[in-house]
């Protein structure tokens, strides 16, 4: 097989001291896969001997007819125990196919050099319904590209990729399957998109080695299935790839996944119990994930999950580490629940019990969180954790060993009863209702060592021909002119590349810090970072107002020209850093935004007052007219302290974080709309605004002309957001002509009926007229 190894090989479970001695089952006892007592390695399970029949592919690329009906034909010529074969030829070796159904007993294998495409058309995929490649109020209504449905001893096997192509256009369509899931987010609905594979009511099943990418929605679905094996496979998918679950594990049981690499734009694996039954005895161990939220249970547990093994796992730039969701309308009793051995990185919520994941959920299907045991768990560089129970009556029942989150925050916690079991522990939960048994130990904390290797050869996070771009996003010409390389040989500047770029020109960056100030002025230019986190590329300098003569003289990087593109990266102004003391003329912008169709992903912006610049391209007077920027950025995060975020820009906010830092008062946006008619305002969509421990106040925002607009979707605030939400600016009449607003604001701090009068809560009909297709497709903001 591949050969993709983890750091180490720890012993199953071993230094775990919290739970008994048990048996840890490892499925495929038919396939030959090999049960896994505690204290003892999984074996990997060996494939069929038998080639019942072999297909050589001389194509190139995914631009040829579809051969599924000759790909079917061969396996259902196979018999039990056999597999097809898939081969690459002498020239090539790709094949485009829609939907494959395996034979009970019979297997597939994609041989090293092949690529299995899946057809970009969605009638190929429909169940009968016509709506595959549309949002409907419900999904489903597509077949996955390769299905086992009461299979048994039999999987995919092989070094060949399978790509979804998820960020191609739909046949026929003007959008990307992926455009297509991020639309139904915003018009509330459900896509109708094809799963890579699909197991269902199956038992003794093996996916080994293989390579999964572009999946237009989850790539690998395992449901009421009795045995299952995902063994040394990588899933990379892009971040920003909406629904595209790397392995799903519901009401299944011995299960395991071992040695896999999972990169893609939501859970990497995630354990259902809905009312199909419950989820048991599954092992997860030598795995490594890179860009995803992380390892979740929930949030259908009805039916219960127990006896969940966690050993030997790095999160390297996860959104969230290791979660366990629910609330009363899908709750249930998870239990059992071991994690040791864990190392995470640049992971925004490294641990995660929340019995109220949607806090307006209503039912009786009360969520219990109990036996939930972390031992040697290492979260560097910061983090927030969340422990919230649903009651006095139903605490969260949690025991430590060694937890450590580096320059965490104490976080969220209620009703929980924590026992502490030796070990480093810090920081300990503070919050209603929570009791601690016991006392952190003086022993050495685990360390994670080289716990975080790169990503194995496969896409790179970014790099794909289309970014998974939401719906209506602007329509720049997203085809590079050539792409060029910076480090590793290459150019050994950023700055040195856009100098040789021409319009359009990808310029890809290698991990490491960049001490540049970098001037984006040729249209289209693409930047995108090459490391498995933003802070993997740092872009750094240390420039003030009072030392340059201005604001609009400090940033960092500016993006001037029309349809740049920014991915991946890390960007700062450290002058607040490097100078604490230092309040006058202390402005210091990391990136100043000013064209127009400009997207910005997966970004880290650090600074302290003016940390982003998301302006217009200038004005002929405060009258206008103004050249207009519009301007969106996705699954970002933005640090600051002081009007963090300001200009003129009609600015779109989708699913970032506004993180407070550096003093006791922050305001996050100072918005500078200038007359009605401008094309200008703020939305914050499903954004989070948190800040450090130090911050006692946050102001969502204050005018910093008169007709400054910001909206906030559905948005989770911290406890420290004012009752007013918002702000003046010395003169109090600008929010009368000021537009703020708010919808369905949630988290601690989102007290709507203790805002001003002056500020608009929105209803959802109206709320939508706020969203992006309908606010970038008018061009214009609605009139209020």
């Amino acid at each position: 097989m591949k050969g993709r190894s983890s750091r180490q090989t720890w012993p199953l479970l071993a230094g775990c001291l919290l739970f008994p001695p048990a048996v840890l089952f490892v499925g495929m006892l038919a396939s030959g896969a090999v049960l896994a007592a505690a204290g003892r390695e999984p074996v990997e399970p060996p494939p069929p001997q038998a080639i019942c029949r072999q297909i050589v592919a001389e194509q190139v690329g995914p631009d040829q007819s579809d051969a599924s009906a000759m790909i079917q034909r061969a396996l259902d010529q196979c018999r039990t125990g056999t597999m097809l074969k898939l081969v690459a030829g002498v020239k090539g070796g790709a094949l485009v196919s829609g939907p494959l159904q395996l034979p009970p007993g019979v297997s597939l294998w994609l041989d090293r050099g092949f690529t299995l495409y899946a057809s970009r058309d969605p009638q190929a995929y429909d169940r009968g319904q016509g709506v595959c490649g549309r949002n409907t109020a419900r999904g489903g209504g597509c077949r996955a590209l390769i299905s086992l449905d009461h299979g048994h001893d039999q999987g995919v096997y092989g070094e060949g990729v399978v790509d979804g192509q998820g960020g191609q256009s739909m046949q026929g369509r003007a959008e990307s399957w992926w455009q297509l899931a991020r639309r139904a987010q915003h018009e509330h609905m459900e896509e109708n998109a094809p799963r890579l594979i699909q197991i269902r009511r199956s038992h003794d099943i093996v996916l080994e080695g293989i390579t999964l990418r572009n999946a237009p929605n989850f790539h690998v679905s395992v449901s009421q299935t009795d045995g299952f094996t995902g063994w040394g496979m990588l899933i990379d998918t892009p971040g920003d790839a909406r629904n595209t679950d790397g392995i799903d594990p519901a009401s299944s049981s011995h299960v395991l996944l071992a040695h896999n690499w999972i990169n893609t734009g939501d859970d990497n694996v995630a354990i259902k119990a809905g009312t199909t039954g419950p989820s048991r005895d599954i092992t997860i161990i030598h795995n490594h994930f890179y860009q995803g939220h992380g390892l979740s249970i929930g949030s259908e547990v009805q039916s219960g999950v127990s006896d969940v093994h966690v050993d030997d796992l790095s999160l390297d730039g996860t959104t969230n580490g290791l979660r366990i969701k629910s609330d009363r309308s899908r709750g249930g009793l998870v239990s059992d629940i071991s994690y040791a051995h864990v190392c995470m990185r640049h992971v925004r919520w490294p641990l995660v019990l929340d019995t109220l994941y949607n806090p307006r959920a209503e039912g009786d299907a009360l969520p219990e969180f109990r036996d939930i045991r972390f031992s040697h768990i290492h979260a560097l560089e910061g983090g927030q954790a969340l422990w919230r129970g649903l009651g006095a009556g139903h605490p969260l029942r949690v025991a430590w060993q060694d937890v450590q989150v580096d320059g965490g925050r104490s976080g969220i916690a209620t009703h929980l009863r924590l026992k502490l079991l030796g070990g480093p522990a810090s920081p300990l939960p503070v919050g209603d209702d929570v009791w601690i048994d016991g006392h952190p130990g003086n022993d050495a904390a685990w360390g994670c060592g080289d716990a975080f290797p790169a990503l194995p050869s496969g896409i790179s996070p970014a790099d794909t021909k289309e970014s998974a771009s939401l719906p209506g996003r602007l329509a720049h010409d997203t085809g590079a002119a050539g792409t060029l390389q910076v480090g590793a040989g290459h150019y050994a500047t950023i700055a040195a590349a856009i100098a040789a770029a021409s319009a359009g020109t990808r310029i890809m960056i290698a991990p490491g810090v960049y001490a540049e100030r970098l001037s984006l002025d040729k249209p289209r230019l693409q930047l995108v970072g090459q490391g498995s986190t933003p802070d993997a590329v740092r872009i750094v300098a240390a420039t003030s107002a009072a030392e340059v003569g201005g604001t609009s003289r400090t940033a960092t990087v500016y993006a001037r020209a029309p349809g740049v593109r920014l991915s991946n990266l890390s960007i700062e102004n450290a002058f607040s850093r490097l100078h604490p003391g230092v309040t006058e003329g202390a402005q210091a912008v990391a990136l100043a935004a000013s064209g127009d169709d400009q997207h910005f992903d997966h970004l880290h912006l650090i600074g302290y007052q003016d940390t982003l610049y998301a302006g217009s391209a200038g004005c002929a007077s405060e009258q206008g007219p103004c050249r207009p920027a519009r301007q969106v950025y996705v699954d970002s995060r933005i640090d600051g302290a002081v009007d963090f975020i300001f200009g003129d820009a009609l600015a779109y906010f989708d699913h970032d974080e506004l993180h407070g830092a550096g003093r006791s008062q922050v305001t996050l946006t100072a918005q500078s709309k200038r007359y009605p008619q401008q094309i200008s305002g703020y939305v914050f969509d499903h954004c989070r605004v948190t800040a450090d421990a130090a911050v006692h106040s946050i102001s969502l925002g204050r005018p910093w002309r008169d007709f400054s607009t910001v909206v906030y979707l559905q948005s989770w605030l911290d406890a420290r957001v004012i009752p007013a939400g918002f702000s003046e600016w010395g003169d109090r009449q600008r929010l009368k002509t000021a537009y703020y607003a708010e919808l369905d604001s949630q988290g601690p701090g989102a007290a709507l009926q203790m805002r001003e009068s002056w500020e608009h809560t929105l209803a959802r009909a109206a709320a939508d007229r706020w969203r992006l297709p309908a606010l970038f497709g008018q061009r214009v903001l609605p009139a209020r």
